[in-house]
C-alpha cells in the first residue's frame, strides 16, 4: 500500500500543473476523503496509465518484476513490480467506495469505544487546543484549517482502504503531525495568517508549500525516480552494480526486530561509495527501540530505580501532581514522562555490547562514525533544566511529539576494502524509489518503503 500511494502522489505532481497538484497530494496523503474534483483529477490522470499497464502484463508471469517506464519532461518514472502489486495498484484506483462504509470502518479505528482510555491517556498529556484539534482530526479525519467546510469532501480516498472490503488501513495512532518537525510547524502562524493553535491548519499549509517546492525542483531538473516493492535480499540484484550513493539511510530496520544491525550493514553497506570516492559517504541508522528494549531487559530493580531518580525531575515541569493515588491522570503522566529523564547514553553503550557493534562493523567492513555529521544522534534529547527560559515550553512540547528522547541515529561509513556483496538478509517487504537528483546519490531504506536518489546519467552509462 505504502509503495503504491508513494506512486501515485508522484505521478500527480508529474502530470498535473503545481497548483492543483499541491492541492490534491496532501489530501491523498493525509485526508479520509477527497472532493469530486480531485478524484476525478486521479481518474483521468493516474488511472489511465496503471490501465495501460495491466492491460499489457495479463499473460505475464506472476513471479517476475515487470517493469513501465514513463518521462515526464526532464524526469522520468520508472516503476517494476509484481503482476499481484500492479493489479492492486489498479484495484486500489477503480474502487468506488461507499462513503458510508468507508466511514464507519474509520471511526471504528479511531474512535472505537474499547480503546477510550488510550485516546483519553494521548490527550491528556497535550495542551488543551492540540486537544480540540487533534479530537477534530480523529473525527472528520481531513487535514484543513480549524473550522473549514468539508461538505465537498463526500468521496473516499482510494489509497488509504482495502479495495476488496473498504477497510481503513491505518492505524490509529496514525497523525499526520508526527511526520514533520512540530516546533518548526507551530512558528508559521504569521507566515500562514492562521492561528498559532489550529495545528493541523498550519501542518496544511506547510506541506503544501514544501510539495510547492518540490513541484519546482522536478520541473527544473533532470530526475529519475525508481520504484520497488521487494524484500531486502534482493537488492543487489534490482541495483546496477556499479551504482554506488553518497548517502544511505535505512530507518529503523536495524532493529532486532526487523533485519537487525548486522544484515542491514551487509545489505545496503556495499552500496555506499568508498571513503575515497566521497569521504562524506554514511549510512544513516535509526535504532528506535533499542534503549527500550534494554531498559525492559534489565528488570523492575532498574525500574525503580530509574523512577526514583527521574521523578522529582519530571514533577518540576508537571502540574498539580503532590498527593495524587497512583492511578490519578496526572500520575500516571508523571510515570509516561519518567523516560525523558532517562540515562538513554548508558542504556545505548549497554545495547551495543550485546549487539556487538565492534563485530558487525568488522564482519561488513563498516566502520562507526564517533561523531555523527549528517542526523544529531539523540534528535528528541530534552537538555534543558527546570526554571531555564524556555524550558517548560520545549518540555510540553517534546512531551506532545510523539518522541521520548530515547531515539538514537548512528552513522557508518564503509571502510576502504569494502565487502562487495550482499548477503540473503531477511525477507522484510520493502518499498523501492530511485531517484536522480543532481550529482548526489541518495538512497533511503525504510522497512515499508526505499528511496534510492542518484544522478540520471549513472542510468544511462
Amino acid at each position: 500500500m505504502v509503495v503504491c500511494r508513494n506512486i501515485v502522489m508522484l505521478l500527480v505532481t508529474m502530470l498535473l500543473p503545481p497548483h492543483v497538484a499541491t492541492e490534491i497530494v496532501p489530501h491523498v496523503w493525509y485526508s479520509a476523503r477527497l472532493t469530486a474534483g480531485m478524484v476525478q483529477s486521479l481518474q483521468e490522470s493516474v488511472k489511465p496509465l496503471i490501465v495501460d499497464v495491466v492491460g499489457k502484463i495479463v499473460g505475464k508471469s506472476s513471479s517476475v518484476l515487470l517493469s513501465k517506464t514513463w518521462t515526464f519532461g526532464t524526469s522520468v518514472v520508472s516503476v517494476r513490480l509484481y503482476k499481484e502489486q500492479w493489479n492492486f495498484l489498479l484495484a486500489m484506483l477503480e474502487k468506488g467506495h461507499r462513503v458510508d462504509v468507508t466511514e464507519k470502518s474509520r471511526q471504528d479505528m479511531m474512535l472505537n469505544d474499547t480503546r477510550l482510555d488510550f485516546r483519553e491517556r494521548h490527550l491528556f498529556k497535550l495542551p488543551p487546543s492540540r486537544r480540540v484539534c487533534t479530537s477534530r482530526m480523529w473525527k472528520d479525519g481531513i487535514l484543513l484549517p480549524f473550522g473549514s467546510r468539508l461538505e465537498e469532501f463526500s468521496f473516499p480516498n482510494p489509497t488509504l482502504f482495502d479495495p476488496e472490503t473498504s477497510s481503513w488501513l491505518q492505524k490509529e495512532s496514525a497523525d499526520p503531525i508526527e511526520g514533520w518537525p512540530l516546533e518548526i510547524v507551530r512558528g508559521l502562524s504569521a507566515k500562514y495568517g492562521t492561528p498559532d493553535r489550529d495545528l493541523y491548519g498550519l501542518l496544511y499549509f506547510y506541506v503544501r508549500e514544501k510539495l510547492t517546492a518540490f513541484c519546482n525542483k522536478i520541473a527544473n531538473s533532470k530526475m529519475l525516480f525508481h520504484f520497488y516493492c521487494t524484500d531486502a535480499s534482493t537488492l543487489g540484484s534490482l541495483i546496477d552494480k556499479d551504482l554506488k550513493f553518497d548517502r544511505v539511510e535505512v530507518a529503523n530496520i536495524v532493529d532486532r526486530t526487523y533485519l537487525g544491525l548486522k544484515k542491514t550493514l551487509m545489505t545496503c553497506g556495499s552500496l555506499l561509495k568508498s571513503p575515497s570516492t566521497n569521504p562524506h559517504a554514511v549510512l544513516v541508522a535509526l535504532f528506535m527501540a533499542a534503549v527500550d528494549e534494554v531498559a525492559d531487559g534489565l528488570g523492575p530493580d532498574y525500574m525503580m530505580e530509574h523512577m526514583i531518580s527521574a521523578s522529582p525531575k519530571t514533577q518540576r515541569f508537571i502540574r498539580g501532581h503532590k498527593n495524587l493515588h497512583k492511578y490519578h491522570p496526572t500520575w500516571i503522566r508523571v510515570i509516561a514522562a519518567n523516560d525523558i529523564f532517562r540515562d538513554n547514553d548508558f542504556l545505548f553503550k549497554h545495547y551495543m555490547k550485546q549487539v556487538d557493534f565492534d563485530k558487525a562493523g568488522r564482519e561488513t567492513k563498516m566502520k562507526m562514525k564517533e561523531k555523527n555529521t549528517v542526523m544529531e544522534a539523540w534528535p528528541y534529547r530534552f537538555t534543558k533544566k527546570a526554571g531555564e527560559p524556555g524550558a517548560q515550553k520545549a518540555f510540553d512540547l517534546l512531551e506532545s511529539s510523539g518522541g521520548v528522547g530515547s531515539e538514537r541515529y548512528v552513522e557508518w561509513v564503509r571502510s576502504e576494502r569494502a565487502l562487495e556483496f550482499l548477503s540473503n538478509a531477511s525477507n522484510e517487504t520493502l518499498g523501492a524509489c530511485i531517484v536522480g537528483l543532481a550529482a548526489v546519490t541518495w538512497l533511503v531504506l525504510e522497512r515499508v518503503g526505499l528511496v534510492l536518489i542518484g544522478e540520471r546519467a549513472l542510468w544511462e552509462e
